[in-house]
Protein backbone atom coordinates (compact mmCIF):
# COMPACT_ATOMS: atom_id res chain seq x y z
CA UNK A 1 0.00 0.00 0.00
CA UNK A 2 1.44 3.13 -0.69
CA UNK A 3 -1.17 5.37 0.63
CA UNK A 4 -2.08 5.76 4.30
CA UNK A 5 -5.55 4.82 4.42
CA UNK A 6 -5.94 6.12 8.11
CA UNK A 7 -4.42 9.56 6.89
CA UNK A 8 -6.99 9.49 4.10
CA UNK A 9 -10.25 8.83 6.65
CA UNK A 10 -8.85 11.53 8.62
CA UNK A 11 -8.76 14.18 5.62
CA UNK A 12 -12.53 12.93 5.10
CA UNK A 13 -13.21 13.97 8.41
CA UNK A 14 -11.21 16.99 8.11
CA UNK A 15 -12.50 18.40 5.16
CA UNK A 16 -15.95 17.18 5.06
CA UNK A 17 -17.06 13.84 2.92
CA UNK A 18 -19.22 16.18 0.74
CA UNK A 19 -15.79 17.69 -0.45
CA UNK A 20 -13.59 15.40 0.21
CA UNK A 21 -13.00 14.50 -3.86
CA UNK A 22 -12.67 17.48 -4.71
CA UNK A 23 -9.67 17.94 -1.75
CA UNK A 24 -8.14 15.03 -3.43
CA UNK A 25 -8.42 16.19 -6.82
CA UNK A 26 -7.20 19.46 -6.40
CA UNK A 27 -3.71 18.10 -4.21
CA UNK A 28 -3.26 15.83 -7.03
CA UNK A 29 -3.31 18.85 -9.77
CA UNK A 30 -0.59 20.91 -7.33
CA UNK A 31 1.53 17.63 -7.03
CA UNK A 32 1.08 17.00 -10.79
CA UNK A 33 2.32 20.55 -11.28
CA UNK A 34 4.96 19.99 -8.62
CA UNK A 35 6.38 17.22 -10.57
CA UNK A 36 6.28 18.88 -13.78
CA UNK A 37 8.75 21.71 -12.12
CA UNK A 38 10.65 19.51 -10.23
CA UNK A 39 14.26 19.64 -12.67
CA UNK A 40 16.47 20.38 -11.35
CA UNK A 41 15.15 19.35 -8.24
CA UNK A 42 15.91 21.73 -5.18
CA UNK A 43 15.41 21.51 -1.27
CA UNK A 44 12.26 23.84 -1.40
CA UNK A 45 10.47 21.75 -4.47
CA UNK A 46 11.27 18.43 -2.28
CA UNK A 47 9.80 20.15 0.56
CA UNK A 48 6.37 21.26 -1.04
CA UNK A 49 5.88 17.94 -2.07
CA UNK A 50 7.08 16.08 1.31
CA UNK A 51 4.40 18.21 2.71
CA UNK A 52 1.61 18.04 -0.17
CA UNK A 53 1.81 14.05 -0.64
CA UNK A 54 2.09 13.94 3.40
CA UNK A 55 -1.48 15.44 3.49
CA UNK A 56 -2.78 12.86 1.22
CA UNK A 57 -1.59 9.97 2.62
CA UNK A 58 1.22 9.28 0.31
CA UNK A 59 3.81 7.88 2.97
CA UNK A 60 6.25 6.33 0.91
CA UNK A 61 6.97 8.84 -1.16
CA UNK A 62 6.49 11.72 0.95
CA UNK A 63 9.47 10.09 2.87
CA UNK A 64 11.39 9.69 -0.19
CA UNK A 65 11.08 13.23 -0.69
CA UNK A 66 12.74 13.76 2.75
CA UNK A 67 15.56 11.81 2.01
CA UNK A 68 16.12 14.13 -1.15
CA UNK A 69 15.34 17.37 0.61
CA UNK A 70 18.29 16.07 3.12
CA UNK A 71 20.80 15.63 0.89
CA UNK A 72 20.19 18.72 -1.29
CA UNK A 73 19.96 20.66 2.55
CA UNK A 74 23.35 18.96 3.30
CA UNK A 75 24.96 19.26 0.06
CA UNK A 76 22.75 21.69 -2.87
CA UNK A 77 25.11 19.80 -5.45
CA UNK A 78 24.38 16.16 -4.92
CA UNK A 79 22.08 14.37 -7.44
CA UNK A 80 18.73 13.29 -6.88
CA UNK A 81 17.02 9.99 -8.36
CA UNK A 82 14.18 11.84 -10.40
CA UNK A 83 13.61 8.49 -12.06
CA UNK A 84 12.78 7.07 -9.04
CA UNK A 85 11.03 10.09 -7.72
CA UNK A 86 8.45 10.30 -11.01
CA UNK A 87 8.52 6.64 -10.86
CA UNK A 88 7.35 6.49 -7.13
CA UNK A 89 4.66 9.94 -7.69
CA UNK A 90 3.18 7.82 -10.49
CA UNK A 91 2.61 5.01 -8.53
CA UNK A 92 0.88 6.62 -5.52
CA UNK A 93 -0.84 8.89 -7.91
CA UNK A 94 -2.73 5.73 -9.22
CA UNK A 95 -3.66 4.50 -6.05
CA UNK A 96 -4.82 7.64 -4.76
CA UNK A 97 -6.88 8.66 -7.43
CA UNK A 98 -8.47 5.20 -7.18
CA UNK A 99 -9.92 6.35 -3.29
CA UNK A 100 -11.66 9.10 -5.15
CA UNK A 101 -15.39 8.05 -4.36
CA UNK A 102 -17.32 8.61 -7.68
Amino acid sequence: MLIDQARLAALKDDVGHEVFAEVLEMSVEELDEAMDALDPPDAAKLHFLKGSALNVGMVSFSDLCADAESSKKANPASTVDTKTLHSLYASSRTELLAAIPV
